[in-house]
């Protein structure tokens, strides 16, 4: 499982460095427990941050169609 989850965290990392928030607020989970990378509490809020910033950007363009 250890190095699934390295697998995993690499690729999530890429798809979050890409702006996707969903790939972001799961990294931040990573980075939170400690699944795949090292716990880092403040790489958790860094990826949440990015993650909740994306959303608001996008969420004015949504607002219409909802």
């Amino acid at each position: 499982m250890p190095a699934e989850a390295d697998q995993a965290a690499f690729w999530i990392t890429k798809a979050a460095e890409q702006n996707l928030p969903n790939a972001q607020l799961f990294l931040s989970g990573m980075y939170e427990a400690g699944i795949g990378v090292p716990k880092d509490h403040e790489k958790a809020k860094y990826w949440s941050g990015k993650a909740d910033n994306a959303i608001k950007d996008v969420l004015p363009l949504l607002m219409p169609t909802l």
